[in-house]
């Protein structure tokens, strides 16, 4: 597995790009990365996220990341390209605020385009090439969570 562990390398990507009002930023710490900002419903907006690349080995049948937060509601987003106009897999977890370690396999993904279900192949982890969190849901207000970098698991 390879992680591109340059900040450039990481884009954070909020509903401003609508027209929203959220912000967020991104920072790294010693074991992985700091998500944290704040949600905004004003202006059409609502939702914070960032993706980073990500390399998984060929046979990985499993993800583990290990997350302490807020408690709120967050989706794990993998990405198998580069084109901003096909699905992402989205699964869903709470932020606890101990640090947890969570498994994802590859059926807890649903494929979703700008928000929306949406039917496309099933997820093949060895396909990930990004990785990312988001927020919304309708969720506005403050947020924080850490992680450490996903890992075949």
């Amino acid at each position: 597995m390879s992680y591109a562990r340059p900040m450039q390398e990481l884009q954070v990507i909020n509903d401003d790009v609508m027209g929203g009002r959220s912000r967020s930023k991104l920072l790294p710490t010693a074991t992985g990365l700091l998500f944290e900002g704040e949600v905004s419903l004003s202006n059409g907006g609502g939702f914070a996220s960032f993706r980073a690349p990500l390399r998984l080995p060929p046979d990985v049948v499993a993800l583990q990341i290990a997350v302490r937060g807020d408690d709120r509601r967050y989706r794990f987003v993998l990405r198998t390209d580069e084109d901003s106009g096909t699905a992402l897999y989205q699964a869903p977890f709470v932020a606890p605020r101990t640090w947890t370690m969570l498994r994802f396999v590859s059926g807890d993904f649903v494929a979703r385009f700008r928000g929306r279900l949406v039917i496309a192949p099933p997820l093949r982890l060895a396909d990930v090439r990004a990785f990312g969190l988001l927020i919304g849901e309708g969720q506005s207000g403050p947020f924080r969570v850490e992680l450490e970098l996903p890992r075949a698991g």
